[in-house]
């Protein structure tokens, strides 16, 4: 049960980290001009650092 447990929150930690990803790429085309990969680029290197 544990193990399920943390799965569970392993895919929900993952999904919300896809969303984001995306989300920031898409604000970076919009915003900022960019082509879109240059804005996948930038995102995922930009989300890919700890804060």
């Amino acid at each position: 049960m544990p193990s399920l447990i943390g799965l569970i929150m392993l895919m929900g930690i993952t999904t919300k980290n896809s969303i984001l990803l995306v989300e920031y790429a898409i604000v970076a085309r919009r915003k900022l001009g960019m082509g879109r990969l240059e804005a996948l680029l930038d995102a995922c290197h930009k989300r890919a650092r700890p804060n």
